[in-house]
Parts: structure tokens; C-alpha cells; sequence
């Protein structure tokens, strides 16, 4: 059975258009995206992903950042392709028993971060273009012309056994 992601890219567009009604014309380089945006686009993204979107019990931690964790909390029980996000959880530490997605908030280091999800085959979502670059496999910033910007990290996805769907390179830039 062929599936067709062009209804997912549309949705994923609207998304991307809608933080224009959020934003200020003035972008400035310290602003971020408003959670409100920011948690419907990070489960979208996550149907990309051909590992986690099949048949699976998702595990989300939101590290550093807590009001993305509560917004992304009300995820709990929809699905992502045939899985479903069960459990999300956020806090300061990385969690003992490793969950299938981390979003790194403000983490002045994530070195220990990228280790941890490399080891453990987690995908790592991250705000800043210097977290992304230095190791996290997806990134979700604001652009200049005020929207989501998506960018892939082929070497960290690679190392976190990421195995994206072509379709998310239809929106996304891509780093190596």
C-alpha cells in the first residue's frame, strides 16, 4: 500500500504559515517560537520519522524547557502514524530509562545529551541552530521571514538511527 504525503506536507505548511499571525515582523536572532506553534509541529514532524511513526508506544522528554512539556502533554494518547504517544515528561535531568524523543531546551552543554541519545538510538529535537549543528538530528527555529524553519542533521540522524521519510526534505533545510 503506497501512502501519500501530501495531505501531511499541506498540514505541515499551515502550521509553518501560522506563526505568522504570532509573530512581530522583527525578527530578532533571540526569538523563539511560541509553544503554542511549537508542540503541534514537533508531532508532525515526528510522522516523518519512519522508525517511530510505525507500531510504538512514543516516549517524549522536554528537557529544560517545562511549558513545552506541558503543552506537548496534551499529545498523550494521539497518534503518530499507527503509534501513539503514551508518556511525556519534562525536567532538568536526562531521564534513567530513555525515551524515543528528547527536545533539548537551554542546555549550556549537550555533549552529554547527543552521547546519551546516540547510545540509545533517541531522536533529538533542538531551538538553537548551535545545538543542532552540534549534534541534534532535528531542529525546529524561527526563520527570517517568520516562520518555522525545519532543519535535518543528516550526520546526527544518522547516529541516532534516524531513518527519515523523502517527504520531510520537501520542507526541510538539510545540514551535515
Amino acid at each position: 500500500m503506497k501512502t501519500s504525503y501530501t495531505f501531511d506536507i499541506f498540514v505541515l505548511v499551515i502550521l509553518l504559515a501560522g506563526l505568522l499571525s504570532v509573530h512581530n515582523p522583527a525578527h530578532s536572532q533571540d526569538e523563539e517560537i511560541p509553544n503554542e506553534i511549537l508542540a503541534p509541529l514537533i508531532v508532525k514532524v515526528l510522522h516523518y520519522e519512519r522508525r517511530l511513526s510505525i507500531d510504538r508506544s512514543l516516549t517524549i522528554f522536554v528537557l529544560l524547557q517545562p511549558k513545552l512539556g506541558e503543552k506537548l502533554k496534551a499529545y498523550e494518547g494521539k497518534k503518530v502514524g499507527t503509534s501513539t504517544i503514551v508518556t511525556v515528561t519534562f525536567g532538568t535531568t536526562l531521564p534513567f530509562n530513555p525515551p524515543d524523543v528528547i527536545y533539548i531546551g537551554d542546555v549550556q552543554d549537550p555533549k552529554a545529551v547527543f552521547e546519551y541519545a546516540n547510545k540509545n538510538k533517541i531522536m533529538t529535537i533542538a531551538k538553537r541552530l548551535t545545538i543542532i549543528e552540534s549534534g541534534a538530528s532535528l531542529g525546529i527555529i524561527p526563520g527570517n521571514d517568520n516562520k518555522p524553519k525545519i532543519i535535518v542533521n543528516l550526520n546526527s540522524s544518522s547516529l541516532q538511527g534516524i531513518t527519515w521519510n523523502a517527504a520531510i526534505f520537501k520542507v526541510a533545510q538539510v545540514i551535515k
